[in-house]
């Protein structure tokens, strides 16, 4: 069996922003930047108005925000090379697992901007892209999340899910408020018909992990491969439950093999992180399960560290994955 590592789960939504007259409006280089700016200055009070929501608005969902700065956590700003997104400041907090236990979590909320699509992207319509992302460090408090059973992992990734909802009721009023004050028109986000992502990701390293990512890249079929290697069975009984198949792997492994809306992808970004991920894609949603290759170590997993977390592989392909699915929007 592979040590997992680094969990992450991340949930989006694509909006329109709309003008008076229902037309989509995009913002220019110059407005995005004030943008940004605006944002910037109004991050602090932002991030109370999204803690707040998660920790009253977020139905069944029970947790706690610390005090104190034992984890190192990123300020907000803007982010490069994904376009033009903002980053509010990551905040941790204890999440209250279903089956009674606790998780030390770190939490990153993300907008990005309605920017003019490029000309060859011209039939496109702008759209806004909200996003939360939770790392799992810890589970339970002081321990390593390593080797999470498949049943914490899916209610993690609900939790989450309820958690970003929250965020993004959040965030949707401040990011309005910002597009006035830029643009001087009144627009309104459109939720009714929104897109949702949903990705759980989680590191896999030793076992089989290495053989299973080395034959997806040769192109061997991964519901071949759930024959033969127990963490590619794994990953199709985390597809079960997540996408309401059923509790089996083999019924997910059908719905792979025959089902239209079921995809297997296999990515790359840069030349050290892999993943192959499960997608479930339907008219509104499209739902994302992958393991990511860490690389091989000597030495028994260490206690996660939040930067260490920031540059996991698990980190780096579910963004690179977001980022490329949302821009065929």
């Amino acid at each position: 069996m592979a040590t997992l590592l680094f969990p992450v789960a991340r949930h989006g939504q694509l909006v329109r922003a709309l003008d008076d007259k229902g037309i989509p409006r995009a913002l220019t280089l110059d407005e995005s930047q004030k943008a940004l700016e605006q944002l910037q200055l109004g991050s602090a009070e932002a991030l109370s108005t999204i803690q707040l929501a998660m920790k009253h608005k977020a139905d069944g969902v029970a947790l706690t925000i610390p005090d104190g700065d034992k984890w190192k956590v990123a300020p907000g700003g803007r982010a490069h090379g994904l376009g033009v997104i903002f980053n509010y400041p990551e905040f941790v907090i204890e999440l209250d697992l279903q089956d009674g236990g606790r998780a030390i979590v770190i939490v990153r909320c993300t907008v990005t901007l309605c920017l003019k699509p490029p000309r060859d992207l011209q039939d496109k319509h702008p759209y806004s892209k909200f996003w939360t992302r939770f790392f799992l460090l810890e589970y339970p408090p002081g321990e390593h999340a390593a080797n999470i059973d498949d049943g914490k992992l899916a209610r993690f990734s609900a939790d989450c899910k309820r958690l970003s909802d929250a965020c993004m009721n959040a965030m949707a009023p401040l990011y309005e408020g910002v597009l006035k004050g830029i643009t001087g028109e009144t627009l309104r986000l459109n939720w009714e018909d929104n897109f949702e992502f949903d990705f759980l990701t989680i590191e896999a390293r030793g076992g089989d992990a290495p053989a299973f990512f080395e034959d997806a890249d040769l192109g061997v079929p991964v519901t071949k491969q759930a024959r033969e290697k127990a963490i590619a069975k794994r990953l199709f009984g985390l597809a079960a439950p997540a996408f309401e198949l059923g509790d089996a792997p083999e019924v997910a492994l059908k719905a792979f093999r025959d089902g239209e809306d079921f995809q297997v992808l296999t990515c790359r970004d840069g030349a050290s992180a892999r993943g192959v991920f499960l997608a479930h894609i339907g008219p509104s949603k499209a739902q994302f399960i992958g393991f990511a290759m860490a690389p091989e170590r000597s030495d028994d997993p260490p206690r996660i560290l939040a930067e260490e977390a920031r540059h996991a592989p698990s980190n780096a392909i579910s963004a690179w994955m977001a980022s490329a699915y949302a821009r065929h929007f």
